[in-house]
Order: structure tokens, then C-alpha cells, then sequence
């Protein structure tokens, strides 16, 4: 289940005790090449797969850019906790 698309009614109905995926991943550059969304991408398709195959029994969030890159800072559109 994809919290996304879901109704605050709907997610109040779930059981107390329903695991919950919450998929964290970068906002960083990945050369000159590929889109600064790629582990974004990458993750969702994750998140994409186990919602398919877990159906209800699994609550997915999602995908939520929280890491630390600092070693990405200097190039643009990084995004990093600090």
C-alpha cells in the first residue's frame, strides 16, 4: 500500500502493528551523465516492486532524500543533511 494514495480514513483503519517501509536515499550528482534523481529512481522502483508483491501488508512512505553527501557538495543540485 502506497501511503500516497491513500485517505486519512484508510490509514486510520490499518492495524497499529503494520510494518512501514520508509525508502531514504541521496540527491546527488552521478556524473555528467545520468540525472541527480538516480538514486531517487532507483529506490522507487524498490519501493515499486515490494508494493506488488507485498500488497497490503506493508505500508510504503515515500521515497524521502536524507543522507549525508557532503563529499557531493561541490557539484550543483546535491542536497545533504547535515
Amino acid at each position: 500500500m502506497k501511503i500516497e494514495s491513500m485517505t486519512s480514513p484508510d490509514i486510520d483503519g490499518l492495524p497499529k502493528d503494520t510494518l512501514v517501509i520508509v525508502p531514504v536515499t541521496s540527491l546527488e550528482q552521478h556524473s555528467d551523465h545520468l540525472p541527480i534523481l538516480t538514486d531517487t529512481l532507483i529506490a522507487q522502483k524498490c519501493v515499486d516492486r515490494l508494493d506488488n508483491r507485498m500488497g497490503k501488508q506493508v505500508l510504503m512512505l515515500p521515497v524521502m532524500w536524507l543522507v549525508y553527501s557532503q563529499h557531493h557538495m561541490r557539484y550543483a543540485g546535491t542536497i545533504s543533511a547535515s
